[in-house]
């Protein structure tokens, strides 16, 4: 459970900048969709029910729990949610270019994890900004990295990489941003303070509500692509990126929700960071394990694990 340190907690402070992120990325996905690639895609639509009933729940925990200008404030987000999709379905086209929106999403997500970070330190102080922009970054680059090694998908085409890392800055840090507000939407969903595994949960659906709505928009924009094996499951999205991000969220939420129960902060802290190998350990074999049932034992997926672990073809 997020707690506060003692020597920098707000009181009075309520955690609304990650609501705000995941009110933007709703709107925001389906209005570029919408109106500015080319062609459009008014076909997204569907896409809103994987994040659109999470964010709302969030926010209707939020618009209980606070008064005055931060009800207002929540009132409006909920608005946003559901009128600027719809308004987006009539709105008349503005198209971009595939690299202007490519660059758009880089920039966002750059401006994005600064503000939550500066926000995180500001509500949850020191040792909560160290876990979520430390060792969420962390594991987040180790997830998206190896996706790339494997040659699962490629995230070619961006402006700022770190040396020996295939995966952009931007899609590294982008999980942090995903791990904080899904954690905060999680903590404010489920008050119950013992109920550790089904913040674990929530938590879980609403970084997959996230991704069921931005892998899509980010597969028809080529921000990354898919092996050409992978078969296409959500809207050119394969099986294997949900089974994946859902193995690598539950395993992680459910082992740092346990800790943050069961520890202060800097004890769960540190054995969160020592444990990130058997974390990716056992998403990973969750994923090879439900590919298997899914698609066969010879099916993609466990092909290209294969060729990855036997360093060539199989």
């Amino acid at each position: 459970m997020l707690k506060k340190d003692t020597a920098s907690s707000k009181t009075g402070t309520s955690p609304l900048l990650p609501a705000f992120f995941l009110t933007g990325h709703v709107w925001g996905l389906y209005s570029m969709a919408a109106s500015n690639m080319v062609p459009t895609r008014k076909d997204f639509l569907p896409t809103l029910a994987c994040s659109v009933p999470w964010v709302l729940l969030y926010l209707g925990r939020h618009f209980l729990d606070t008064q005055g200008l931060r009800r207002l404030s929540t009132f409006i987000a909920m608005l946003m949610v559901v009128l600027v999709p719809l308004a987006s379905l009539r709105a008349s086209s503005f198209p971009m270019t595939q690299e202007q929106l490519k660059l758009f999403f880089e920039i966002s997500i750059l401006v994005w994890v600064l503000l939550l970070a500066a926000h995180c330190y500001r509500v949850y102080g020191r040792l909560q900004t160290l876990k979520f922009f430390g060792v969420g970054i962390v594991y987040g680059s180790m997830l998206e990295n190896t996706g790339i090694f494997m040659d699962c998908f490629w995230e070619n085409g961006y402006q700022w990489y770190l040396p020996w890392l295939r995966a952009p800055l931007a899609t590294m840090l982008g999980w942090s941003a995903a791990f904080y507000a899904s954690t905060c939407a999680a903590n404010t969903i489920v008050r119950t303070k013992q109920r550790w595994w089904l913040r674990g949960l929530v938590a879980t659906a609403v970084s997959l509500g996230l991704d069921g709505q931005l892998d899509p928009v980010a597969t028809a924009n080529g921000w990354w692509e898919w092996h050409p094996t992978l078969n296409d499951w959500f809207y050119g999205v394969p099986l294997l990126n949900y089974v994946a991000w859902f193995f690598a969220c539950v395993v992680f939420y459910m082992t740092h929700e346990w800790l943050m129960w069961r520890f202060a902060p800097p004890k769960a802290i540190r054995i969160l960071a020592w444990t990130l190998l058997p974390i990716s350990a056992a998403a990973f074999l969750g994923v090879v394990v439900t590919m298997g049932l899914t698609e066969g034992w010879h099916g993609p997926s466990l092909l290209l694990f294969r060729r990855f672990f036997l360093l060539g073809p199989v």
